[in-house]
């Protein structure tokens, strides 16, 4: 209650944040957050190796594009609530969906495909041409690649050096 309070008194001051920058400067800095926040994810939480989320320059990233994005809001009470919605994503969001994963691997699947088909359906009635896009990318990613994976695994080596691990035989005693 106290963050969202902060959040609440601070939006007028945010939302006014970059108004002496230009509106193509602010998107150029929000596509190279979004690139900071992809590269530098823990995606090893995200993937149950992990127990915590250690990734303190992604959401930092994800915030200032979340606050860049906001300050181009109409009013306060908008730049408000899409303030309100990055924290959720950022922040809860990778909980909830570790959590989940974690504790039913069927249910997070479900999801998951629930999730493509919404965006399958909004992609569809916008632009019919980034359906099929999307579509024959997924479908790439899905089958083809792995496939190509598995061809190309017979033409891998193995370096051996001495940055590898020393591995002790066993001598026999006399």
């Amino acid at each position: 209650i106290i963050c969202l309070l902060v959040l609440m008194v601070f939006t007028p001051i945010l939302r006014t944040l970059t108004a002496t920058y230009s509106t193509d400067t602010v998107y150029a800095l929000v596509f190279f957050c979004a690139t900071i926040h992809l590269y530098s994810f823990d995606y090893k939480y995200a993937n149950i190796v992990s127990t915590r989320l250690d990734c303190s320059l992604s959401l930092n990233s994800a915030f200032l594009m979340g606050l860049l994005l906001a300050s181009r809001m109409e009013d306060s009470f908008q730049a408000f609530i899409y303030l309100l919605l990055c924290v959720g994503l950022v922040l809860l969001i990778p909980h909830f969906l570790h959590t989940l994963r974690a504790d039913s691997l069927i249910v997070s699947t479900l999801l998951n495909i629930l999730a493509l088909v919404i965006i399958d359906i909004r992609l569809f009635s916008f632009a019919s041409s980034l359906f099929y896009w999307h579509i024959a990318s997924v479908c790439f990613i899905v089958f083809v690649c792995p496939f190509g994976l598995k061809k190309i695994q017979k033409y891998k080596r193995v370096i051996r050096g001495p940055w590898d691990i020393v591995q002790l035989e066993d001598i026999p005693m006399d």
